[in-house]
């Protein structure tokens, strides 16, 4: 009876105690289960956030152009940016031991590197986005006025992302933005840059002939020197009489022997060492520097304009030397150091006169486009982004082991 009633209450259904604490068990389990897959994809969540977070691409630079029908915006990212930074920090760590024997300190840590308080770094950092911006308003506005680049321009760019990323070490090319076909986009805008400052450049009627012919050639003739010297000093005190003498006799064979020679350079060879010498030690086709106490050849280049200037033994003496024609040697000179022979390697170099037209010309280059840009940046807006001006510090980004 009891039983009967038991299974009516039931529904027919038998359940005891053994039963319930099964089915329970097992629904505890499974809200465990549950839990853990939760925690699991919160956790997922929280990784890829993170991930996001570090390596998400780093916007430092926003331009767009706001006028007219043809607007336009562009965002650069750090990786944009890691050719010209790797660039700039090639350059000035190649010359890092002699920043530390000048100045004590790496480049990047040097004060006032552009004469406006900067240090390295920060001077670094405002030329490579003073160019990034540049060159990214010039091709967008190469772009709105319906400029491009061909194929053919486009070719050598590639060739050339090619061989800076060969150029690279290992763990320089795992940086983002330092492999083939970020640099060749990088490259391709500079280049875009480029061909619209030619055509502003065409437009603005310059011409670079009229430019050159401002530079006076005259005052830019320049002569090259080539010399031996013996010094009639030593420890900071002038040595004897006796000494002195040997010294100009010394100079005076050599005279006679650079006079028989097609080639003056190796008349003393290059050692370590000085001293006073007998003139025997110049006999034969040619002595070491530590023999004879006659420094190896050194040069010296005057320019016309600089005659009274320059540093070269006394302006009297320059002078006279400019006068000398190309393969002809001096007396020997006495300088107030000691005695100087001296030959005219060339007396009307060029060198002088290219390097200030091409300086005259690039000045008056940049003249242009800055007033075609003056012209032109109201129609943009720019802003240079958060991450760049507090995270980013030169001469750090690209060094091996760097970590972006």
């Amino acid at each position: 009876m009891n039983s009967s009633k038991k299974l009516a209450k039931n529904d027919g259904v038998g359940k005891d105690t053994n039963d319930v604490v099964e089915i329970g068990g097992l629904g505890e389990l499974n809200k465990y289960k549950v839990l853990g897959i939760i925690g699991i994809l919160v956790i997922l969540v929280l990784g890829v956030g993170i991930c996001y977070m570090q390596l998400r691409p780093r916007a430092i630079l926003e331009v767009t152009r706001t006028d007219g029908t043809n607007k336009a915006s562009e965002t650069v990212y750090l990786k944009d940016a890691m050719y010209n930074i790797a660039s700039v920090e090639n350059q000035y760590n190649a010359y890092s031991s002699i920043y530390q024997q000048l100045y004590g300190s790496t480049y990047w840590e040097m004060e006032d590197a552009d004469g406006k308080g900067r240090d390295g770094s920060s001077a670094a950092k405002k030329q490579i986005m003073d160019t990034i911006k540049q060159e990214t308003v010039l091709s967008m506005e190469a772009k709105a006025l319906g400029y491009s680049l061909t194929d053919a321009e486009k070719k050598p760019l590639q060739d050339q992302a090619k061989k800076f990323v060969d150029g690279l070490t290992d763990s320089q090319k795992k940086l983002d933005g330092l492999d083939t076909k970020t640099i060749e986009k990088v490259l391709e805008r500079s280049a875009l840059a480029d061909k619209y400052r030619n055509i502003i450049l065409s437009e603005s009627g310059f011409k670079e002939d009229e430019v050159k012919a401002t530079v006076d050639k005259k005052e830019f003739r320049q002569y090259d020197l080539q010399y031996y010297m013996i010094s009639n000093t030593k420890d900071d005190k002038d040595v004897d009489k006796a000494t002195k003498a040997k010294n100009f006799k010394a100079m005076q064979e050599l005279k006679k022997k650079a006079e028989k020679t097609k080639d003056f350079s190796k008349l003393v060879l290059a050692t370590t060492g000085a001293g006073a010498v007998s003139a025997s030690a110049i006999s034969g086709d040619s002595v070491s520097a530590e023999e004879s106490g006659i420094n190896a050849m050194k040069t010296e280049k005057i320019i016309a304009k600089d005659i009274n200037e320059s540093s070269f033994l006394d302006k009297k003496t320059r002078k006279q030397l400019i006068k000398m024609k190309k393969g002809e040697i001096s007396d020997v000179i006495e300088g107030s150091d000691g005695y100087y022979l001296v030959r005219m390697d060339n007396d009307n170099s060029t060198e002088a006169y290219d390097q200030e037209c091409e300086s005259v010309v690039n000045e008056e280059k940049d003249n242009k486009v800055k007033a075609k840009l003056k012209e032109i940046l109201p129609k943009y807006q720019i802003e240079v982004q958060a991450y760049w001006k507090k995270r980013v510090n030169i001469g750090y980004m690209t060094s091996d082991g760097a970590v972006q």
